[in-house]
């Protein structure tokens, strides 16, 4: 079982703290009172697939801002000395902003190894995988967990699941799928959900993020759900 991977305190999001969350598990769930709400769109995929390409907000800084995430852990992209990080100036929908993400999803602002990265691939936002039509992911909250269930035929079984995020009184945050976005060849997908904490001392609502490599052999051919 996976905690959340939430990317959400303000600092984050430019890259100035070590990552205090990644696709490796944690120990524990994360401390409400740290968070900070940030809202996540995924842009695009990386044309090897080991990159993606986040448009976010953070109702304390102004604009846009763009953010390349590595696939395999999550964290933010390092180019040498600066992190892939790139806030937008331009107002937005403006010609400005446009030749803005122009050079990031062309790779002439992101480079790995003196190399540019393209985000080429518009992914495959659905729930079925995108070469193997008998299998599905589908979410949805179950208790004090987010569910992922993989679904083969008329057969299901839990794929994966995340810790909500809770309270000192005890009450769960409520939570639903804002995506699911597949590579093109459905060897990975991006999961991002919303977790919306109603509590009198610690109230929370904001974006969660996992980027995981598929693995067929999870989505069973027999039903395991609890």
């Amino acid at each position: 079982m996976k905690n959340p991977l939430a990317i959400l305190l303000a600092l984050a999001v430019f890259g100035s703290t070590p990552a205090l969350f990644s696709s490796r598990a944690l120990a524990a769930p994360p401390d409400v009172t740290t968070l900070r709400p940030v809202n996540y769109d995924f842009v695009a995929w990386s044309t090897d697939s080991a990159y993606v390409l986040f448009k976010l907000q953070d109702p304390n800084i102004p604009g846009l801002i763009f953010q390349v995430r590595v696939a395999e852990t999550g964290e933010i992209l390092k180019m040498g000395s600066k992190n892939a990080v790139f806030p937008s100036q331009s107002a937005p929908g403006s010609d400005e902003e446009k030749k803005f993400v122009k050079q990031i999803l062309t790779g002439t602002k992101v480079k790995v190894n003196g190399e540019p990265v393209k985000f080429d691939q518009a992914g495959v936002a659905d729930s079925t995988h995108p070469t193997k039509s008998d299998i599905m992911l589908l979410t949805g909250q179950k208790g004090d967990k987010f569910v992922i269930m993989g679904v083969r035929g008329e057969r299901s079984s839990r794929y994966d699941s995340f810790d909500l995020l809770k309270d000192k009184a005890g009450t769960f945050a409520k939570a639903y799928q804002k995506a699911l976005v597949w590579d093109n060849d459905g060897k990975n997908f991006l999961l991002i959900y919303h977790q919306n904490l109603d509590s009198k001392d610690t109230p929370f609502e904001g974006d969660f993020f996992s980027i995981q490599k598929f693995k067929s052999s999870k989505v069973k051919s027999t039903s395991t759900e609890e």
